[in-house]
């Protein structure tokens, strides 16, 4: 994957994440302790719909795809492009 790639997939996916929870209610300005809660205290079934909206850029790369978080998180869940990881055999074999 290539830098500006990186770049927009994080920037595409702080969009959306702050896109969907604007939609269930949340205020996507708030701490990341905070929004937590908030999403945590919404119901399922608005979740649910409300990430059915996202299904209209089916025709763009999905808006729920995994991003890298290796730049800027302690403990990255995902630490480089995904493709690498398997290359490189860095994944868990299940």
């Amino acid at each position: 994957m290539r830098d500006w790639e990186i770049d927009q997939s994080l920037t595409n996916s702080r969009h959306y994440g702050r896109s969907y929870v604007t939609m269930v209610g949340c205020d996507a300005s708030e701490r990341p302790s905070a929004l937590l809660q908030c999403l945590q205290s919404v119901d399922l079934d608005k979740l649910m719909d409300a990430s059915k909206s996202f299904e209209r850029f089916t025709f763009m790369p999905s808006p729920w795809k995994p991003s890298v978080d290796g730049d800027y998180s302690k403990e990255p869940v995902l630490p480089m492009d995904y493709r690498a990881l398997i290359e490189q055999g860095k994944f868990n074999k299940v």
